[in-house]
C-alpha cells in the first residue's frame, strides 16, 4: 500500500509553521486540524511510477491535475490506464510551477471523507509533501506514535532538509 510507506508523527506548532512557510507564501493557524509532520515522504523519479503505484493502492479514488490552465479530475474507476496515465504524466511534467499540480485522493469504503495528498517536484524528485486526512485514515500510515486527535481533520506536511531547501531556492520557478 502506498500510504503505509509514508512515516508521520505529531508536530509541534513551530515545526508545522516552519514547514508551512517553506511550501506556502501565506500560512495561518487552523485550530480545526491536528498538526503532523511527514518524516519519510514517498518519492519517485517519474510520474508514471507514482501514478501506477497510486493505482495499486486499495484506497485510490481519484487524481486531480493541472492541464492547459485548468484542473482536471479523473476517478480511478473510470480511468483508461493506456491513455489517461500518459495524459496525466505529460501534464505534470509540462507544468512550470511543479507544486500542487497533482493531487491524489484516497477513499476508504464506507467512510464519508477522503484523504488528499499534494505532490511537488523538488530538485528532480517527485514528492508527496502535504496530506489532509480524517483521523479514520491515520492507521493507513507508518506512525510511530499516535497524537491526541483534538480536531476533526489531520494535516501533515514535509519539510525538506536544509540542503534541499537551499538547492530549491536557486533552481525554482516560483
Amino acid at each position: 500500500m502506498l500510504l503505509k510507506r509514508i512515516e508521520i508523527a505529531p508536530a509541534t506548532d513551530e515545526e508545522f509553521l516552519e514547514a508551512s512557510k517553506f511550501w506556502f507564501p501565506r500560512t495561518f493557524a487552523d485550530t480545526r486540524e491536528t498538526k503532523l509532520k511527514i518524516i519519510k515522504p514517498i518519492t519517485y523519479n517519474n510520474y508514471h511510477s507514482l501514478l501506477m503505484d497510486f493505482l495499486s493502492d486499495e484506497f485510490a479514488d481519484r487524481i486531480s491535475f493541472f492541464e492547459n490552465g485548468r484542473y482536471q479530475k479523473i476517478y480511478t474507476r473510470k480511468l483508461n490506464i493506456n491513455i489517461d496515465i500518459d495524459r496525466i504524466a505529460n501534464a505534470a511534467e509540462a507544468d512550470k510551477v511543479k507544486q500542487n499540480h497533482l493531487e491524489l485522493q484516497f477513499h476508504k469504503r464506507f467512510e464519508f471523507y477522503t484523504a488528499c495528498m499534494k505532490i511537488a517536484e523538488i530538485n528532480g524528485n517527485i514528492v508527496g509533501y502535504h496530506i489532509h486526512l480524517p483521523p479514520e485514515y491515520y492507521d493507513c500510515f507508518d506512525a510511530k506514535e499516535t497524537p491526541e486527535f483534538n480536531a476533526p481533520r489531520l494535516q501533515a506536511i514535509w519539510l525538506p532538509s536544509l540542503e534541499e531547501r537551499i538547492k530549491r531556492k536557486t533552481n525554482t520557478l516560483f
